[in-house]
């Protein structure tokens, strides 16, 4: 009997302390105390009665307290089965929670405007974003659904009311750029994208929506449709042609002025080769106009400008001039090339009547030329001549002879622009045209300047010479050209003439003056002058087409304090 008493005791007061393990693990606090109490209380009393039976002032009935037995063990074994019971919940409960705290964390902090309408219209979720970009609460949308349409501007109110009722179960994800007007009157540009949601067992359970403020993104938009309009506008209207193609040459544009030009509809050329359709496969000094193109592509790193005949659909040939450059994609890549080309057949015409009217003259001034220069043949033949009789006689023949050496020069020039000038090359020592030419620039000047020539560092001697391959006419008229500018430009100083060869025959040319700056970059181009009185602008153009013409170079270097130097670098005659 004692016994039972003991344990039924013990576990009435371990089933209170189980009651009390289950207060925070439930959270309830209050029930769970209460509880804990009573049971307390129970054990108390079994506690007081053990003491009444230890004491034989009372004798318990057997069956009685077998049924308190029961009873006790039952509550302690109850509650000790709840508390994994409600450890599980708590632990539920509590991811539950934190899933709950980071949804609303991500979904509240979002700057987009998100929200869930149920099926029936209602909203099931609306962030707080909604009064950044409305001005209006979330409370508001949730209680007055039909707010987000009223707010859309009345331009955009049926579009968006169209989409809206397309909204539903069966709809694909959609978006759409409307504007709304914010509480405070401003107008703004939404982006809305919207798609179905549907539960766990897959029941539609409404729309979910964002939306975004994309203000800036339709500025930048109308500011390109207005560039592009702008563009547009002057390439249309631009009395050029403006050419796109891709890196193998096809055309990917070109503006109704230059289709019209060649003879086409401007979509009959996109997609074609330029050779073969505005360009001659051969041009009409034999050069495969495919190789001319290829090699501008693949050279071309900037601005570049070309000169070429072009073929019209219906055969006929036009000139244009062309100023090509290169356009590059986000990577820096050459991804197409920017031609524009001005129509210049009639200066093209113009040049050719002046080039044949000045052949005309050169070769009608011949004629009486060569009767001129025989002349002072003749009298010296005769006899009976002072010596300075003889020495003018000699200046004359000279000078007709440098004139029809001129004439014949002008020729050549014309044949050299043209590409068309062939000559048989033959040894020509540089040393002595330099030093010839030296002496004629001084017969037609009165005040002489002092002309220094060195060979690899020293004075020349009487036996140096270097000797180039080329046409002797055309390397005197270059040194004589050259030699004189040099003359002129000296101020009276001296003039340098410097030979040297390794491995190619350089002459410099040097004096004292630099060259006016407005012609520096043009300085070998042609009618390229400055401040000469009746200067020309050819005598360095001729100087740059005899290089070019015997495989050599020629450059020019220019300062304040250095002066000037012509550098000539030719090949030098073999041994």
């Amino acid at each position: 009997m004692y016994a039972i008493l003991l344990v039924s005791t013990m576990l009435q007061f371990a089933a209170a302390f189980l009651a009390l393990r289950l207060i925070p693990l439930t959270g309830r606090n209050w029930s769970w105390t209460i509880i804990s109490i009573g049971i307390f209380g129970m054990a108390a009393r079994r506690l007081y009665s053990l003491k009444d039976v230890l004491l034989g002032d009372r004798i318990p009935r057997m069956d009685f307290e077998l049924v308190g037995l029961f009873v006790s063990a039952a509550l302690f074994l109850g509650l000790l089965m709840l508390i994994p019971l409600f450890r599980t919940l708590k632990q539920g409960r509590d991811e539950l929670t934190e899933c709950e705290r980071r949804f609303r964390i991500v979904a509240d902090t979002t700057r987009a405007w998100e929200y869930w309408q149920a099926r029936d219209g209602s909203f099931a979720y609306m962030s707080p974003a909604c009064e950044r970009i409305t001005g209006y609460t979330r409370d508001e949308f949730m209680a007055d659904p039909g707010l987000l349409e009223r707010i859309v501007h009345p331009d955009d109110h049926e579009t968006v009311s169209r989409h809206f009722a397309l909204e539903g179960e069966d709809r694909d994800p959609g978006y759409l750029d409307f504007r709304i007007r914010a509480r405070d009157g401003s107008e703004h540009w939404l982006v809305h994208h919207c798609t179905p949601v549907h539960d766990e067992n897959g029941v539609y359970a409404g729309i979910r929506a964002s939306n975004r403020i994309i203000d800036t993104r339709k500025c930048t938009e109308e500011a390109l449709r207005a560039s592009r309009r702008e563009y547009q506008d002057l390439v249309e209207q631009a009395l050029c042609v403006v050419l796109r193609m891709d890196t193998s040459g096809r055309i990917s544009f070109i503006n109704s002025y230059g289709a019209d030009l060649f003879g086409y509809a401007a979509e009959e050329l996109l997609g074609r080769h330029v050779v073969g359709t505005i360009l001659p496969s051969v041009d009409r000094n034999g050069q495969q106009s495919e190789q001319t193109v290829g090699s501008l592509i693949s050279k071309m790193h900037g601005p570049d400008f070309t000169e070429s005949e072009c073929m019209r659909k219906d055969g006929s040939r036009i000139w244009l001039s062309w100023a090509h450059s290169s356009l590059r994609n986000a990577n820096g890549e050459t991804s197409e090339f920017l031609s524009v080309g001005l129509d210049v057949t009639a200066r093209k015409a113009a040049e050719a009547f002046r080039e044949d009217v000045a052949r005309i003259v050169r070769h009608d001034l011949k004629s009486p030329l060569a009767g001129i220069i025989s002349v002072p043949k003749a009298m010296r033949d005769d006899g009976n001549l002072t010596p300075e009789q003889l020495e003018l006689l000699n200046a004359l023949e000279e000078t007709g002879l440098r004139m029809m050496n001129m004439i014949n020069s002008s020729l050549n020039l014309y044949k050299m622009e043209a590409g068309q000038y062939e000559f048989q090359a033959e040894p020509v020592d540089l040393v002595a045209v330099a030093a010839k030419a030296g002496e004629d620039v001084q017969k037609l000047r009165t005040r002489k300047v002092p002309v220094r020539i060195h060979l690899n560092g020293r004075p020349i001697r009487e036996n140096d010479s270097m000797e180039v391959p080329g046409d002797p006419n055309l390397l005197r008229n270059m040194a004589e050209n050259l030699l004189l500018n040099a003359v002129e430009a000296s101020d009276d100083q001296p003039v340098e003439i410097k030979f040297e060869t390794d491995g190619k025959c350089v002459m410099e040319i040097r004096n004292k003056l630099a060259v006016p700056r407005e012609i520096r970059d043009k300085f070998f181009e042609k009618y390229a002058t400055s401040g000469k009185s009746g200067g020309t602008g050819l005598g360095t153009y001729s100087a740059w087409l005899t290089a070019r013409v015997h495989d050599g170079d020629i450059a020019m270097t220019t300062s304040e304090e250095t002066g000037t130097c012509v550098r000539v670098t030719l090949p030098c005659a073999k041994a």
